[in-house]
């Protein structure tokens, strides 16, 4: 079974960044919902954790 090394590493790329800029969007909305009511904090931020 042969898989080219290069559309595998692309894929790999392509999750990688999706994954990342879905944490940096969940970040910045994190913070941005601890600017507005901070004392809601500690209850969203282990439920975004779970979806990442």
């Amino acid at each position: 079974m042969h898989i080219e090394m290069s559309s595998l590493r692309s894929l790999f790329v392509g999750i990688s960044m999706v994954r990342w800029r879905r944490r940096a969007v969940s970040r910045e909305l994190r913070w941005r919902d601890s600017m507005e009511r901070p004392e809601s904090i500690d209850k969203i931020s282990p439920t975004i954790e779970i979806f990442l």
